[in-house]
């Protein structure tokens, strides 16, 4: 057979051959450089940071290798934030720096529990938002590790390989019980495919990250004139004794004051907060209205629900006490030898006799508890009813849509009490703000439960409202509430510790949230009303404008008898004694009390002693650690009024003040519109010798005071990016949730 006639009976065959031929042609080199990219972990520039240099896959890859390391090795549990109650001392840099590296879904939510917890009892300057940002992640915790390791190589900072080696072998042991360093790297080395010497490496690269931020957040110069002025403010105090005469006890409510001066003081003041004391406004008058809201709510009396309750059978508590046998409700600690009092305690099981009662009461109150929240879970069923199936919806829907498709409270209410057979309540306040809130006796002690992390108060949820935002939620917290979105159920945080008697659980939504604006006029209207159950006795919570005005020019022109009475006090106590004096002006001019006599002693001689004046750093540190706090302008400006008046009483210290000194000096103080007579001042100053001992611990405290609120800075994940100049080589595939990771081009994996 010729070559040719072979060619065309297999001419099929040929052609399918060349084909695959050239098809290996034109991709064997692209499968090589791919299988080769793959070897090598990946080379391809994901980022670059600092002057252009370069963040690879392959980098990227070692980062994420090295957290699981880490993870292995414990550190973790190391880092985060434990229980305060526990463990008081803890240092917030090692906290915030697990928070950012090792942040996990399922216990998030407690530790920011925790580091406010610190932050509070530290007073440290750190704001709910600084917290927040430790959680609101752009990237993963393998894009912030890898820029931390690199900017602590960029600084100098490192642990030689054999201190860190040293470390662990003495580490290990104390973290993973009953295994020696040897037997630990064996399996670590195994499972991961790491050497020992990586796994030493990367165990070095954290304690170089926590040494440099241990430097950087210590650098801090402070001079000796400081340390002097901080020692002299702190520990320099006074003991002032004085009686108190306030203008509102001498008010002629008969005088009304003019129009004229009625329209100038609510025009002077009118774009005043009241409480918001200046050089301009020394008394803090103010009218400009806050933030406020108007809530609706349905709510049940658990002295009602109690009612309906039918009481715990006998059987039911032995049986409940049989399968609870584990609980420590039932032990007590006892001495395990009674005639050794240093013996070690040991728990013993309670008897059921022994337990029967507060078992009883226990399973009642949950009784009673479980059928109030069925109520209130059917109410907010009933309630958003037209809401199911489009919950995803709801943030595209309008304040107005929503509003529409709410169903009644009080028709809901009145279906509730047929079903149930019990009272429930419906109503709807007055405008509120967050101090009328907090001081009302139902609202102001309702919180709700959130996934058993931490309790979120009514306030703080209300003002998160969408018009207002004047509270922070945390990413762990429930999502602001928008307008006509169901709160609740809510409970009374006294509950847990008095029992459910006079107390209430509600369903609560905002209808109306009003920006903080000035008032239109000095008529008008101002609506208090909160939650009422006795509604056939409502109660008069109505006022306007100028009734406040009104009653503040009273409060003004009753300052001028203060002093007079002052100047009358000061005499009689001088000619006969601070106590007859005292005696004396509450028989004259205290109101006759018929029911209670304690109220007729309106004249009585206070004290404060060892008494510190406030730096003006603490009031701007304050405002920082009330940032997103409702109430935080209000503690802000009570603070403020304190260190005023504090300011003031020191500065009638003498010379030789650190003596008793029989001062008889008044002092007017217009924020309390009051004034003081003084009967002695001691101040206890600060010697030169108590500086020169005690200079050298304030300095290590503020040192470390002021490295623990940059700690805050130093870990925040936006600041890390922005110290580093981080720039991606292309845009992030989406944003990373609280507690979860981001994927950055498909290679900055979920952890």
């Amino acid at each position: 057979m010729s070559l040719m006639v072979w060619f065309r009976k297999h001419r099929t065959k040929i052609m399918a051959v060349v084909v695959v031929g050239l098809m290996i042609v034109f991709t064997i080199d692209p499968l090589m450089n791919y299988l080769s990219s793959r070897r090598a972990g990946g080379r391809n520039v994901i980022a670059t940071y600092s002057r252009d240099e370069k963040i690879t896959s392959e980098d990227l890859a070692w980062a994420q290798k090295q957290l699981d390391i880490l993870n292995i090795i414990g550190v973790s549990s190391f880092l985060r934030p434990q229980d305060p109650q526990m463990y008081p001392a803890q240092d917030l840099r090692l906290a915030f720096l697990g928070e950012l590296l090792f942040t996990e879904r399922g216990t998030s939510g407690q530790s920011v529990s925790y580091l406010k917890q610190l932050i509070r009892m530290g007073n440290y300057p750190v704001s709910e938002a600084q917290i927040n940002a430790i959680y609101l992640k752009t990237y993963s915790a393998d894009m912030y590790w890898l820029m931390l390791v690199k900017e602590t190589q960029a600084a100098g900072v490192r642990m030689p390989t054999e201190a860190a080696r040293k470390q662990l072998e003495a580490l290990i042991p104390r973290i993973h019980q009953n295994v020696t360093y040897a037997q630990f790297v064996s399996a670590v080395v195994g499972r991961q495919q790491i050497s020992e010497e990586q796994l030493v490496e990367t165990f070095a690269d954290l304690m170089s990250v926590i040494e440099y931020g241990r430097m950087i957040t210590s650098l801090q110069d402070v001079t000796i004139q400081q340390t002097l002025y901080e020692m002299d403010m702190s520990r320099q105090t006074f003991d002032v004794n004085y009686v108190q005469l306030a203008a509102k006890t001498f008010v002629d409510e008969s005088k009304q004051p003019a129009e004229e001066q009625i329209d100038s003081q609510f025009e002077k003041y009118k774009d005043f907060f009241a409480g918001q004391i200046s050089d301009t406004n020394p008394y803090g008058f103010g009218y400009k209205q806050p933030d406020r809201v108007q809530l609706e709510y349905i709510a049940v009396r658990l002295d009602d629900v109690a009612a309906t309750v039918a009481p715990i059978a006998q059987e039911e508590a032995e049986d409940y006490y049989q399968q609870h046998l584990q609980s420590p409700f039932f032990y007590r600690r006892v001495l395990s030898d009674p005639n050794d009092p240093n013996s070690p305690l040991e728990y013993v099981l309670r008897s059921y006799a022994e337990v029967a009662p507060a078992l009883v009461r226990q399973l009642y109150r949950e009784k009673v508890d479980s059928k109030a929240e069925q109520i209130m879970q059917d109410a907010k069923s009933i309630t958003e009813a037209n809401m199911i199936g489009i919950e995803d919806e709801q943030n595209k829907l309008t304040d107005e849509q929503i509003r529409q498709s709410a169903i009644d409270y009080e028709k809901t209410a009145e279906q509730l009490g047929e079903k149930f057979k019990i009272k429930v309540y419906s109503g709807k306040t007055g405008l509120l703000s967050d101090v009328d809130i907090q001081a009302d006796e139902e609202l102001g002690l309702l919180y709700l439960e959130n996934r058993g992390i931490s309790a979120v108060s009514l306030l703080r949820l209300v003002f998160a409202v969408e018009p207002l935002k004047s509270s922070i939620l945390g990413p762990f917290d429930p999502k602001p509430p928008r307008l006509y979105q169901n709160i609740g159920p809510l409970r009374d945080v006294r509950e847990q510790s008095q029992g459910y008697a006079d107390k209430n659980m509600m369903l609560v939504r905002v209808i109306r949230a009003e920006n903080s604006s000035e008032p239109v006029s000095v008529d008008q209207m101002l609506d208090k009303r909160t939650v009422q159950f006795d509604q056939d006795n409502p109660a008069a919570d109505t006022n306007s404008i100028k009734e406040l005005v009104v009653n503040d020019l009273r409060l003004l022109a009753a300052m001028d008898t203060a002093k007079n009475k002052a100047d009358e006090f000061i005499k009689l106590a001088s000619k006969e004694s601070w106590k007859a004096a005292i005696d004396k002006f509450n028989e004259l001019y205290a109101p006759k009390a018929r029911d209670d006599a304690n109220e007729a002693v309106v004249f009585k001689m206070q004290s404060r002693s060892n008494r510190q004046r406030i730096p003006e750093i603490a009031i701007t540190q304050m405002a920082i650690l009330h940032q997103g706090d409702p109430l935080g302008d209000i503690i802000l400006d009570r603070t403020k009024m304190e260190k005023v008046l504090l300011d003031k009483i020191y500065a009638l210290a003498t010379a030789d003040a650190n003596n008793p000194e029989v001062l008889n000096s008044i002092l007017e103080f217009k924020p309390a519109l009051s004034y003081y007579c003084i009967e002695n001042l001691v101040v206890h100053p600060l010697y030169r010798e108590s500086f020169e001992i005690g200079k050298a611990m304030e300095i290590a405290r503020d040192d470390y005071d002021n490295s623990q609120v940059l700690a805050a800075v130093l870990y925040n994940p936006e600041d890390i990016m922005k110290r580093m100049n981080f720039k991606l080589t292309r845009e992030s595939a989406r944003p990373a949730q609280a507690g979860e990771a981001n994927d950055v081009n498909e290679v900055t994996s979920t952890r």
